[in-house]
């Protein structure tokens, strides 16, 4: 989970910090445009991603009370979004031709940029999932939430890019029973929700080269922070069916998401240990997606639950219409 994490930071890095750290002149609409194009693949990244980690096999769970045994939920759940990742290659073609030109001005040298990451790479994430049954009433509440926490992605290195990153989801849904489960027709439940995701991240790195006037060294510092927290309210249906200890499952939602954003970037080049403003360079901005902006997203998902004894196994996969991404999740849980 952790290696998979990094391996995902890594490859946004590698974009950020080629925009920054080859750039030699200003080009500030340039390297933010880059920016907010990774950002605008986040805001439909990081819902899809948590959406399935608190998916449960069953379409209702049972009633908490009056019920023998109570029925509740409650384990850890780790989902992957397969992500294409031209994205980050052609917003890297789109700054190299920006500023390849400039910096072979400044430094003598012919500069080829490239971004050498797979064509397709699982964005991860994970979370402590529970459900809960209604009281007297037939519907139940689930919810999920995680968090990293004691520096867990602080300060990883990459290369000449020191990089910091906190991520935190959570997500609570209601889901109403609309037809009873019998011997030929499948359990079917109505139900909405909320899901929060947010994601930052900060990089700093530094770069030598030689000025071919002169040969005077430089020194370029550069530094980047990102964030980008989800909003998104959806809606469902689903229907399973119980075959001995077998749950398969099939739902279909509608998710509506906005988006807070923020970054800031900053490129400071000194020569001869003095700076020189020309080579220098900075921007930052905060703006609101909305829910307009974004539109509706479809996803259809699915998958089968195995229960043995009081522990049960749940995969989901799930489509996005919208996004054409491809999702997994694992649940386990404790299970009445």
């Amino acid at each position: 989970m952790k290696t998979a994490i990094r391996t995902t930071i890594l490859c946004i890095c590698v974009l950020m910090m080629s925009a920054f750290c080859f750039s030699a002149e200003p080009h500030t609409p340039e390297i933010s445009s880059a920016i907010e194009n990774v950002i605008d693949n986040y805001i439909n990244i990081l819902p899809e991603n948590s959406s399935l980690l608190g998916v449960q096999p069953e379409a209702y769970i049972g009633k908490l009370f009056p019920s023998v045994p109570p029925h509740f939920t409650a384990g850890i759940s780790v989902s992957g979004t397969f992500l294409d990742t031209s994205f980050l290659s052609d917003g890297m073609k789109d700054v190299s031709r920006a500023i390849t030109g400039a910096l072979s001005d400044a430094t003598g040298d012919t500069i080829s940029i490239s971004l050498n990451v797979p064509e397709r790479i699982p964005y991860p994430a994970a979370s402590v999932s529970a459900r809960i049954g209604g009281i007297v009433l037939p519907f139940d509440i689930g919810l999920h939430a995680v968090t990293t926490v004691g520096g867990m992605f602080d300060s990883m290195d990459f290369g000449d890019a020191t990089v910091s990153s906190d991520y935190t989801t959570l997500g609570a849904d209601i889901r109403c029973r609309v037809y009873e489960e019998s011997l030929f027709i499948p359990q079917i439940s109505l139900g909405g929700g909320y899901l929060y995701s947010k994601h930052t991240l900060a990089l700093g790195a530094e770069n030598n080269y030689i000025l071919k006037d002169g040969g005077a060294a430089a020194n370029l510092a550069t530094q980047l922070d990102m964030s980008v927290a989800t909003h998104t309210i959806f809606v469902q249906i689903q229907a399973s069916k119980k075959i001995a200890v077998l749950t398969p499952f099939v739902g279909l939602r509608a998710l509506f998401t906005k988006a807070d954003c923020e970054y800031g970037w900053q490129y400071e080049t000194k020569i001869d240990g003095k700076n020189e403003v020309s080579l220098s360079d900075r921007d930052s901005r905060a703006y609101t997606v909305d829910f307009s902006d974004t539109g509706l997203n479809t996803q259809v998902f699915g998958g089968i639950g195995l229960q043995i004894a009081l522990f049960q196994l749940g995969l989901t996969v799930s489509y996005n219409f919208g996004t054409k991404y491809i999702s997994g999740a694992v649940l386990l849980d404790f299970k009445m």
